[in-house]
């Protein structure tokens, strides 16, 4: 009998050792938790923002190729008023803050701004897409059999990072809004154990 109790007494003081133990390096397990979250959210942001911007410069090409097909006659006969007609139809997107149309000498065609957007180029950009804080400058080249007629240049504003970082943020704590009570109870009843 003495025996038995012996052991039991043994197995208690290593089980107790060894919770005791865990609870020594809990706060360091939860901090690398904590960090690996934080890495992993870091991960999807930029993951997110890669996506938000290639969408755009898909969205704003698609746009640019369309007017560059459709103005390569105005630009052939010299015709301004069209040109200024296809460029008047981006009013209805809120995002097209100016737009412009250079010639194959690189004067100003026909343009479309909105009050306040900033000034057109004087020249046409070099053709491609690029970022500059919230706006999105894309130049594409109008073409026909192979001759270059002019320019489409599209300057398109878009939603501002932090908000699109709020958004995002909102969606992923929505999502882990119920792991998260769950793993909360948890802890709760680990820590009154």
């Amino acid at each position: 009998m003495n025996t038995d109790a012996q052991f039991r007494a043994g197995m208690n003081s290593q089980f107790l050792q060894t919770r005791s133990s865990f609870w020594n390096r809990a706060p360091v397990i939860a901090l690398a938790a904590a960090v690996a979250l934080l890495v992993a959210g870091l991960i999807l942001a930029a993951m997110n923002e890669r996506d938000y911007s290639a969408q755009k410069i898909d969205e704003a090409t698609g746009n640019a190729r369309f007017l560059a097909l459709i103005v390569t006659a105005a630009l052939d006969s010299d015709d301004r008023a069209t040109a200024e007609k296809y460029l008047d139809a981006l009013r209805s997107n809120p995002e097209a803050e100016a737009a412009a149309i250079y010639d194959s000498h690189g004067a100003l065609f026909a343009s479309y701004s909105r009050a306040g957007a900033p000034a057109l180029p004087a020249a046409p950009p070099r053709a491609g897409a690029s970022f500059a804080g919230n706006r999105l400058i894309l130049a594409m080249p109008v073409t026909q059999a192979g001759t270059r007629l002019g320019t489409v240049f599209l300057d398109i504003v878009t939603e501002p990072l932090w908000r699109r970082l709020q958004r995002n943020a909102m969606r992923a704590d929505v999502g882990w809004s119920g792991p998260a009570r769950r793993y909360a109870a948890l802890f709760r009843e680990l820590v009154r154990v």
